[in-house]
């Protein structure tokens, strides 16, 4: 089985969900992405509260968490809107503390419906692992920012490959002259 990019690139289109889990990211262009995106999901009024979920410090700018409250509060998001979940590794021990924050945190306990925001690229693997860790009752949202940077960058560096392939197949299909091959005895060849 192959994965098509309907698989890849996740997104729903739902009305409303409770609350939103906004992935950190190191880079710091794209955790502003990433923010701002889930402050508009809160402006438009699909959700009313952000969990901002950190697992460390961006390249240039201190703390996930404490920069991404920043980013929340200059985009217009109200500060009793927002919960920063600060964790000390990766992805799946962020998961476990959204989890463990759930089920302890009263304002938390009614929630069915959860917007996942994050990267394009990165959505799927957030969606599984989320799926791993959260309440099962949990109705997962996936709402994926722009590509963001990384998948730009490596856009960018597949390009060059992409317009030397174009040359090479372009190269490969002109007919060549005999006399410019030794030992040949067809008049041209279509490939070498």
């Amino acid at each position: 089985m192959s994965l098509q990019p309907k698989d890849l690139f996740i997104s729903d289109d739902a009305p409303k969900g409770d609350a939103a889990i906004v992935c950190g990211c190191s880079d710091a262009e794209e955790l502003q992405q990433r923010t701002t995106a889930a402050v508009r999901l809160l402006l438009s009024g699909k959700t009313g509260l952000l969990l901002l979920c950190a697992g460390g410090r961006t390249q240039s700018e201190g703390v996930e968490s404490q920069l991404m409250t920043t980013i929340a509060v200059q985009a217009t998001a109200v500060p009793q809107q927002l919960i920063t979940v600060s964790a000390s590794g990766g992805l799946p021990e962020i998961a476990r503390d959204c989890a463990k924050l759930l089920k302890q945190d009263m304002r938390l306990t009614s929630i069915r419906g959860l917007w996942l925001v994050s990267s394009a690229w990165h959505m799927l693997r957030l969606r599984i692992v989320m799926k791993q860790h959260l309440p099962r009752q949990l109705r997962l949202l996936c709402h994926p920012t722009d590509a963001g940077s990384i998948a730009r960058s490596c856009a960018r560096a597949a390009a060059p490959k992409a317009k030397c392939s174009e040359a090479a197949n372009a190269r490969r299909s002109r007919p060549i002259a005999v006399s410019a091959l030794p030992n040949r005895t067809s008049a041209t060849l279509s490939s070498m």
